[in-house]
Parts: structure tokens; sequence; C-alpha cells
């Protein structure tokens, strides 16, 4: 066996076995508790966020509505 080839192996496997995808983050806003499928995230600047209130900063005092959630 040569060596180089089993390290290129054992490389490549965990290479594979540790990309993932990633399909739901913690909303950016950094009060909120609420994890948020990046497919349904209001984005904003590049961010992803569980609603518009955390979107645009809370700017009435409004809380994202989601329950067990104080932002």
């Amino acid at each position: 066996m040569n060596n180089c080839s089993d390290v290129s192996i054992i490389e490549k496997s965990i290479l594979v076995k540790t990309m993932a995808t990633v399909t739901q983050m913690k909303c950016a806003c950094d009060a909120c508790v609420c994890i948020v499928a990046i497919e349904d995230a209001v984005k904003k600047d590049g961010k992803n966020y569980c609603s518009e209130a955390c979107a645009n900063g809370h700017p009435n005092g409004e809380n994202c509505g989601h329950q067990g959630c104080d932002c």
C-alpha cells in the first residue's frame, strides 16, 4: 500500500463527512432567540431575520411575535 494514497483517501472521506448544508439559523437580531429557515427568512443587509420587526430593529418596540421570544 502507498501511504500517500491512503492519506488522500482519508482526507477526502473527512471532507465529504464534514460538508453539510445549513438550512436553519438563529435570527440575526441580537435580542431574538428564534431559529429561522434560511429560505423563509426576511433578508436585510445580507442577514437572515425571523420577522420584519427584527429586520428593522424594532423601531416601534414591537417584538417578533413568535411564542417564547421576548425580543
